[in-house]
């Protein structure tokens, strides 16, 4: 039926999920300093990237899709949450 991701899956998931994670943090920090225009780009990148691979983990091992769509999610709320005004 479906098989289980080896070792070398898993390292290339979460070398994705850390670099996706890291350039949302830039992102945010690098707003409005000289490197804001290569960071979005380095994360919208990278967005997409995580996006395929919780499409892509559906078919491969649809047990660790959740994974892929929770750092989605974290990226999209880090990059667009307003920090400097707090509810």
């Amino acid at each position: 039926m479906f098989s289980r991701p080896d070792f070398s899956q898993i390292c290339v998931l979460l070398s994705v999920h850390g670099c996706g994670l890291l350039s949302a943090a830039l992102a945010r920090i690098m707003a409005g300093g000289p490197w804001q225009a290569l960071c979005h780009r380095l994360f919208i990148g990278l967005l997409i990237i995580v996006a395929f691979t919780a499409v892509l983990s559906l078919g491969n091992a649809p047990q660790h899709w959740f994974i892929s769509a929770a750092t989605f999610a974290v990226m999209v709320v880090t990059a667009t949450a307003d920090f400097a005004h707090p509810l």
